[in-house]
């Protein structure tokens, strides 16, 4: 194991796994936190689960998540004694005590998270997975590599000094992604168990070599253009807890926000373009990748390239939605046309009351609207009217009608500026509705990307034989 920081309950691990903590590690920072009050026990985790996912239901936000959309789990929801719980963590539940022993370890890593204010950041959105175990060997279709079968066989690092250097994974290693390379290191350290399945992914990677190796290239020389986009949608996603930030932070989060929306249509697009091989490809892995596992990204990704200039908004820091993307903004902007309409055509009734069309608005320092006329009419003025200003020869009036306006006028203003302060806040959470999408199109890219370079991978089998591919 190569852990930088454990986490532990302080004086409650037996002496013999403490041992194992010090002989299997290189000396990690050590977090003794104390039991029950700080290493949660089972039944205090999965209070603060459900209570983080209540606090993220009621968040009312105008174009976030649907209300259940927000227990961001990829996996699903189940209803028991419990209350609402991603199925793994209700799986625990019934798990008797090794379930009980799991559920305290994530306690106290909810604990640690909390301490950095990243508990309910990391929470919403994350994917309950179970770690694999060799009991499993017959459920799961890979083997379960331990830390010393990964150390003699070098892997990840060689005995020499420690680096990946004549390594199996260096030598495999020509994703040109960040998310490819992890898919890599996952395969390399869950390696198949299923002879068909190793077939498969064989004729995977066979397909993607020989008259279809340019296209493979081509797609690889695209993508490579990507940012880390596994770890990007997880800063997009934990974002959207923030809603008053720093100017600067707020312009960052916009520019990662567009980074996030222009990586996915790249990917959509070269995905999209390596379809082309289909035609005269066996594979049924990689069929199944570009067409049924392929998510439907195109509508979700045409919305957000209509719905504002990603280029003015990333230059800028702000984002100006296009009319009848956001209801909110587009409810303030049409008030605020009424009225200015309404003040517009209450200047001409006045050049009709007082019989002559010069009278005209002029904008005095931060007074606006204001009724500017000839001296000569003000003996026509009516009484009810506020003198401003003049000037010589002219005069400059605010009539009660004016002044009604302004106040409406000003409130309006208010509500367009303050429902554009939000509108990053509820396009990221438009967007957030549909992670599971996005997070399905990495997958597949990485997998794409992973096959032309996996075909080494060996797999060994503890039953008396040993099958290399």
């Amino acid at each position: 194991m190569r852990p930088v920081e454990i986490v532990k309950p302080a004086n409650l691990l037996s002496p013999e796994t403490e041992k194992v903590l010090i002989r299997h590690t290189r000396s990690p920072l050590v977090n003794e936190l104390v039991p029950v009050l700080e290493f949660l026990d089972a039944e205090r985790t999965i209070q603060e689960v459900r209570s983080i996912y209540r606090r993220a239901d009621d968040q009312l936000v105008s174009g976030s998540p649907k209300k259940a959309g927000f227990h961001g789990s990829d996996s699903h929801l189940e209803e028991d004694g419990y209350g609402c719980l991603p199925d793994v963590l209700s799986e625990m539940v019934r798990a008797g005590e090794n379930g009980i022993w799991a559920l305290s370890a994530l306690g106290g890593a909810l604990f640690y998270l909390k301490q950095a204010f990243l508990d309910e950041t990391i929470l919403r959105f994350a994917k309950f997975e179970l770690l694999p175990s060799s009991g499993d060997i017959i459920t799961k279709p890979y083997m379960v590599l331990h830390s010393a079968a990964l150390e003699n066989l070098e892997i990840f690092e060689n005995n020499r000094n420690g680096d990946s250097s004549g390594t199996l994974y260096a030598q495999l290693n020509h994703c040109v992604t960040g998310f490819g390379k992890r898919l890599l290191r996952t395969w390399l350290a869950r390696p198949l168990y299923h002879v068909e399945l190793i077939k498969q992914r064989q004729d995977a990677v066979a397909s993607l070599r020989g008259v279809n190796l340019y296209h493979a290239l081509e797609f690889r020389k695209v993508i490579s253009r990507l940012p880390d986009m596994e770890r990007l949608l997880v800063y997009v996603f934990s974002s959207i807890k923030w809603f008053y930030t720093r100017m600067l932070q707020k312009k960052r989060q916009l520019q990662e926000f567009i980074s996030a929306l222009r990586g996915c249509e790249l990917m959509a697009q070269t995905c999209c373009s390596l379809k082309v091989i289909l035609e005269n490809v066996e594979s049924a892995q990689l069929h199944h990748l570009l067409t049924l596992g392929f998510p439907d990204v195109n509508s979700v990704l045409k919305h957000f390239r209509d719905a504002f200039d990603w280029v003015e908004a990333n230059n800028s820091g702000h984002i100006i939605p296009h009319e009848g993307v956001d209801i909110e903004y587009d409810s303030a902007c049409e008030k605020v046309k009424k009225i200015e309409s309404y003040l517009t055509k209450h200047l001409q009734e006045q050049r009709k009351l007082l019989g002559d069309k010069s009278i005209t608005y002029v904008t005095i320092g931060k007074d606006s609207y204001l009724l500017e006329m000839p001296e000569s009419l003000c003996s026509c003025i009516p009484p009810d009217y506020e003198l401003h200003s003049s000037k010589k020869g002219f005069s400059r009036y605010w009539t009660p009608d004016i002044k009604k306006s302004l106040t409406e006028l000003s409130q309006a203003e208010t509500d367009k500026e303050s429902s554009l302060k939000s509108i990053l806040q509820r396009l990221i959470g438009r967007f957030c509705e549909h992670r599971l999408k996005w997070r399905q199109l990495v997958s597949v890219t990485a997998g794409v990307q992973s096959f032309p370079l996996c075909i080494g991978c060996f797999v060994l089998i503890d039953f008396g034989q040993t099958l290399v591919d």
